[in-house]
């Protein structure tokens, strides 16, 4: 159902597979005005190296550093059994409504501290797989009409980088692994696109657009045509910093621009970026904005940036998904036990007798952010979760949603229902 430049993005990035990538590399400028205090997880996370004046007590070890593992493809049972619950799914729905898809934090890339043989670059060389973070996910991406994902990071070969704890990029030629993935598109609206300050976040332009992938930002929305349906994607960074800051400010922005692109044959989406890092619950004011949003005229709400999965609302028969959680996320080399439970979802979009579209249903796809054996560590590479597991997902997100005013009481949920 999908079109695009697979060809120009295979041979590119199949090159670079053979090259090698680059290491990023922090040269320090002023100290950014642009951060925000978050309260740490409860798990451990790489600190940033801090520099010493002090002479060293032992000489540095000349011990080999390790080779990267190099995770096997999924065996063939594996996507034999998510071809056959694509294949149930699709069943749920018919052949006239548009399915998106929405996955979380993606950050394709690694940051500076992180031990070589560890970081995404390493590990992504090391599979041989031009899609190898989505090796899995990208039979749902691909069985789709348009799916989108919240992009964490620059593609750039910049070498300035903002003064913050983490700071997340990698090579340009990493922009090809999404189109064959099934990605269309990319949110850039969050507080890593700019990691390399400017000149970084034009480099990430200008990747998306050699591999052929749309992206928004905050001034630059999204727009595609599905079945007869057109699309608005709007996406905006509100962060629980900049909310408190500047207030009603932001929320007046978003309805003006909700309102300004809403018409009676459109669907309009908003991704927010927003809220507190490793929190189980939105805050007060994302739950105030997602209704004064929703009376603006948007129509499907999804956030991004805690890192964990929230819960979900329907308030006048929209959906608002407060947070995906993580997803292929090259930004820490260990499994955070908040963090390790994700999902996609699949909102469904159909035109009514009138002809005016709406949102006619949506499935949860469990997934847990990483497919190494090892539970603790990350190796970059989400894998869908069944029985159990999949059950421990759909209560976690129900569990969740129960305190919100228009909480959802159930959800389709692959693995469990179908």
């Amino acid at each position: 159902m999908k079109s695009n430049q697979r060809i120009i993005a295979c041979a590119a990035a199949v090159l670079f597979l053979i090259t090698g990538g680059c290491s990023a590399t922090l040269d320090t400028e002023p100290e950014s005005t642009t951060g925000e205090s978050v309260p740490a997880p409860t798990e451990s996370t790489a600190p940033a190296t801090q520099a010493s004046t002090a002479a060293p007590t032992e000489p540095e070890s000349t011990a080999p550093v390790p080779d990267p593992v190099a995770y096997p493809a999924p065996a063939q049972a594996e996507i034999d059994r998510i071809r056959q619950t694509i294949a149930a799914e699709q069943k749920l729905y018919g052949a006239d409504e548009a399915v998106l898809t929405f996955a979380g934090d993606c950050t394709l890339g690694t940051f500076p501290e992180c031990p070589e043989h560890l970081n995404f670059n390493s590990v992504y060389r090391a599979s041989g797989s031009l899609t190898y973070p989505f090796d899995y996910a990208k039979y749902w991406f691909q069985s789709d009409d348009y799916t989108i994902v919240n992009l964490e990071n620059a593609f750039t070969t910049a070498t300035k980088a903002e003064v913050k704890e983490w700071r997340f990029k990698g090579d340009p030629s990493y922009a090809g692994m999404l189109s064959p993935s099934g990605i269309q598109g990319v949110t850039l609206e969050n507080n890593h696109a700019r990691d390399y300050f400017e000149v970084g976040f034009q480099d990430t332009q200008n990747a998306l657009k050699q591999y052929g992938t749309t992206y928004a930002y905050d001034g630059v929305p999204m727009k595609f045509t599905i079945k007869g349906i057109n699309f608005t994607l709007l996406n905006y960074d509100c962060r629980t910093w900049r909310q408190e800051r500047i207030g009603d400010q932001l929320i007046a922005q978003y309805c003006e621009d909700i309102r300004r692109e809403k018409t009676e044959d459109n669907i309009v989406l908003v991704a927010m970026h927003w809220g507190v890092e490793y929190y189980n619950n939105p805050e007060p004011y994302q739950k105030d904005y997602a209704r004064r949003m929703i009376d603006a005229g948007a129509d499907f709400i999804v956030g991004s940036h805690p890192h964990q999965l929230q819960g979900i609302e329907q308030y006048n028969g929209k959906y608002i998904v407060y947070s995906l959680g993580n997803f292929a996320f090259g930004g820490n080399e260990n499994a955070v036990k908040a963090a390790r439970d994700t999902m996609i979802v699949r909102p469904r979009f159909k035109k009514d007798e009138a002809g005016k579209p709406y949102c006619s249903g949506m499935t949860v796809i469990p997934f847990a952010e990483s497919s190494a054996p090892d539970a603790a560590v990350n190796n970059y590479r989400p894998v869908p979760l069944y029985g159990e597991d999949a059950r421990r997902v759909k209560d976690t997100l129900l569990r969740r949603s129960s305190p919100l005013p228009n909480g959802v009481e159930d959800i389709l949920c692959a693995g469990v229902d179908f």
